[in-house]
């Protein structure tokens, strides 16, 4: 700062000057003598101080220390896993995937939803293939080995659209329940189930049925995805996807066996 009683000499702003540099970047202009003239910001500054020997910088931040990082870091996870500071916000439901050819791939959707695709020939025709698809009953027969069993909503027969129910099965040692309904429906050639209420951040299975030589060409095409972001995504790639594939062609599996003695 300028003081009044030590003015500035203009004979040594006038000298040749030099430039320091620090290892950030900032750039002083000093005199011949080393005192400083004018900073960075073109601020005019006392050039009676003592000569500047050296320079630096002091960080804004503070430096956080790694093992608090991730203690906080556990600490939030906690609380998400736990349902604190209530429940999490439902995901947005995302749009309904385009019709496509009977041939494609996952590409096709959203490449970060996985997507499983399932072609199954069965001996029989589409009309009973996709009647016996629709059974509430057939479906609780072939999922036997989870004790999946119905709770709430359709509880025998075929499903119509619109029409809904409610499983509760056992996996991984856990308890599920899911509400799905029939959200659409082409008699014999199509129909979709999605999820209402359940475990999964989104579920939409479609069941499509074309004839084919000796029967049907029954394709499952199945879009999910579980909750929890991130971590949700590596559960599905590392666990869900094989599971539930294995799943649907188990289903399948009793489905064929089924209607294969139908048609003796």
């Amino acid at each position: 700062m300028l003081t009044a009683s030590k003015p500035f000499s203009t004979s040594r702003l006038a000298a040749p000057a030099e430039r320091r540099e620090c290892g950030q970047g900032l750039l002083l202009l000093c005199d011949p003598d080393g005192h400083v003239a004018i900073d960075s910001s073109d601020m005019l500054q006392s050039g009676t101080g003592s000569p500047v020997a050296a320079t630096g910088w002091k960080p804004i931040f503070p430096v956080i220390d790694a093992k608090v990082l991730r203690a906080s870091l556990r600490l939030l996870e906690r609380a998400v896993l736990r349902g604190y500071p209530g429940r999490l916000p439902r995901l947005p439901r995302l749009p309904r995937p385009p019709r496509l050819p009977n041939r494609w791939t996952a590409d096709a959707y959203h490449r970060d939803v996985p997507v499983l695709e399932i072609v199954t020939r069965i001996p029989a025709p589409p009309e009973r293939c996709f009647e016996l698809s629709l059974s509430v009953d057939a479906h609780t027969a072939s999922m036997a080995g989870s004790g999946e069993r119905i709770v709430g909503g359709v509880r025998s027969g075929s499903m119509g659209l619109g029409d809904e129910v409610t499983w509760r099965a056992r996996h991984f040692g856990i308890p599920f329940t899911m509400t799905s309904r029939i959200t659409a429906y082409d008699a014999a050639h199509r129909f979709v189930d999605e999820q209402v209420r359940g475990p999964f951040g989104r579920w939409w299975h479609e069941h499509r049925f074309t004839e084919a030589p000796g029967g049907t060409e029954m394709v499952d095409l199945v879009e999910f995805s579980s909750p929890l972001g991130p971590l949700g995504r590596a559960v599905d790639v590392l666990v869900l996807t094989r599971y539930m594939a294995r799943l649907l062609e188990q289903r399948n599996r009793w489905l064929v066996a089924e209607l294969a003695d139908e048609q003796g």
